[in-house]
């Protein structure tokens, strides 16, 4: 299974790139043929011969040859079994075959005779299944035969001649020893070696000769390619390229009919409150998407069979098994992303969901859900893939952020911040001071802050003590005076609210005072003046001492001084 899936790339530019394979084949075929006939041209000289001359010089030599077959068996049938003989009629009967086959083929020009008087064998259903990818295989072979064969032409042709070149150097010396003085018998030796290499040099020059045949048959004439080009083009248009016209022709009509039949739902969808958004709808939608991807490959499959395009039909088909391949693995996941998508999975439109510790409303769930809060700026994108593990829940009375842009709020060291900013990535904090700081999002939400803008009342309380000397009037006069004097303060400090309610209370008798806690309960709106309404109550209460003329206790320091 590994090998197969890592091949499958490679499959598969091979497949689309079969499919104008018919085109590019002649054109290559045609450049082919003007530089194969310059680089001919180069190598061995075209002899300047009509074609009824070539086929009269193999028909001497076919002559011959047979003449020379029918000694051969003539003399076998006298002598009786002799292997030399044999095998020397086997070497003649096929060179003979190849000679006959030259003929026909010069005779019948540019015709492949491999392809012609083919059989029809009994096959088996592996056999069938090969025969069907035959075609593909075929056109992706014919995108390289044309130059394979001319290149093997050419081979057969340097390998002919070197033969006859070391047969005309083995004459040579041959020749050069009939012309010594040697016995009898030297002489007839040197004499049959002489006939055999005379019979290789004229079988090497007349092999090579075919294959300069066969060569220019191949190659055909310099003003011959743009007339294949310009037929091949034709021909493709007319016939293949006319297919696959039809079939995007057919596959933008049933595109166009569903998606105007989709059209038409919307619209009837619309006057029904928030139908759009309805588990029943979004099925609908789906199975219309599906419906139309299904109807248009079987359109396309169709227009393929009825123009009887095998290669057409085994890429799509093949095309289709590949990624049937390919979603097996990818099933369960895409099972659990279809119920996210028809809204009937554990994550669900208008629900509200945690993440990373924040609260979000699910406005839209797709390929890229989306998320927002009504107290955060911005939205939260996620991929569909991430809302497998999460769960949501309807949307109840609970507090979305804990501040809103805005709010004052106390940190856990009891330090006033304004909320200047709120982001899904972080939230932008302004201290009494004017220093900023930046808190993320998922941390603020955890973090211990105090919202006093959120509260209905602050509750601001401070502590403030006086001399025993008020012993007598301390549980009465001490803390009407207190109380009034704050008031009469906090009302004149502008704290942007009228709700101002203070209550003074005796707390305890210290080591040097009797102490006093006074409580302040204000509005939310002045909460912003945190720092201030602690001061004020300080003045006050020692504006009331100042204006009583009671004095303020202070520990005592007792230093001692040592004489030098």
């Amino acid at each position: 299974m590994k090998s197969t899936r890592h091949n499958r790339p490679i499959l598969l530019l091979l497949f689309l790139a079969s499919m104008l394979v018919n085109a590019n084949n002649a054109y290559s075929q045609a450049l082919d043929a003007g530089k194969d006939e310059n680089r001919t041209e180069a190598v061995v000289p075209a002899p300047e011969k009509t074609l009824s001359d070539k086929l009269d010089e193999l028909s001497n030599v076919l002559t011959d040859k047979n003449k020379d077959l029918n000694r051969l068996k003539s003399k076998l049938s006298k002598v009786g079994p002799d292997p030399a003989l044999e095998a020397e009629i086997s070497r003649a009967t096929q060179e003979l075959d190849i000679l006959r086959k030259s003929f026909e083929q010069l005779a019948i020009g540019n015709i492949n005779l491999d392809s012609v008087r083919v059989e029809e064998p009994n096959l088996t259903w592996q056999e069938e299944l090969t025969l069907a990818v035959k075609p593909l295989l075929e056109n992706l072979r014919g995108l390289t035969e044309g130059p394979r064969k001319r290149e093997n032409l050419r081979q057969a042709m340097a390998h002919q001649k070197n033969i006859a070149e070391k047969a005309e150097r083995a004459l040579a010396s041959i020749e050069a020893l009939l012309a010594t003085d040697t016995s009898k018998a030297q002489q007839s030796q040197l004499k049959a070696l002489q006939s055999k290499w005379q019979r290789t040099r004229e079988n090497a020059e007349r092999e090579e000769q075919l294959a300069l045949y066969q060569l220019e048959s191949l190659s055909g004439s310099k003003s011959d390619w743009f007339t294949t080009l310009k037929e091949s083009t034709i021909d493709f248009f007319q016939e293949r390229g006319l297919t696959i016209l039809l079939a995007i022709v057919v596959s933008f009509l049933i595109w166009l009919t569903l998606a105007g039949l989709s059209k038409l739902l919307d619209k009837t969808g619309k006057s029904t409150s928030r139908y759009s958004n309805r588990t029943t709808y979004r099925v609908i939608a789906y199975a219309q998407r599906l419906l139309t991807v299904i109807l248009i490959v079987i359109g396309v499959l169709t227009v393929f069979f009825i123009r009887g395009d095998i290669l057409l039909l085994v890429i799509t088909l093949t095309l289709l098994f590949a990624a049937a391949l390919g979603l097996k693995n990818l099933l369960p996941q895409f099972l659990a992303e279809s119920r996210l998508l028809l809204n009937i999975g554990a994550v669900r439109e208008h629900e509200q969901i945690v993440i990373d510790g924040v609260p979000w409303r699910v406005a839209s769930i797709n390929m890229f859900s989306k998320f927002t809060n009504p107290e955060i700026q911005g939205t939260l994108r996620l991929p569909l893939s991430e809302l497998k593990d999460l769960k949501s829940r309807p949307v109840t009375e609970e507090k979305w952020f804990p501040s809103s842009k805005g709010d004052w709020v106390l940190d856990s060291a009891n330090k006033l911040y304004e909320v200047v900013k709120q982001t899904p990535l972080a939230v932008e904090l302004q201290s009494a001071q004017g220093t900023n700081k930046l808190v993320p999002t998922s941390t603020y939400f955890s973090a211990e802050f105090v919202n006093l803008t959120k509260s209905k009342r602050i509750r601001i309380t401070s502590t403030f003590g006086v001399g025993y000397e008020l012993q007598s009037i301390a549980l009465d006069e001490v803390p009407n005076v207190f109380k009034e004097v704050v008031t009469e303060h906090l009302n004149n400090a502008a704290l942007d609210t009228d709700q101002i309610d203070v209550r003074v209370e005796f707390a305890k008798a210290g080591e040097s005072s009797l102490d006093y806690i006074v409580i302040a309960q204000l509005g939310s709106n002045a909460s912003k003046y945190f720092y201030r309404i602690e001061r004020t109550i300080q003045q006050a209460c020692v504006d009331a001492c100042n204006q009583k003329g009671w004095g303020i206790p202070f520990p005592q320091l007792t230093v001692h001084h040592q004489p030098v």
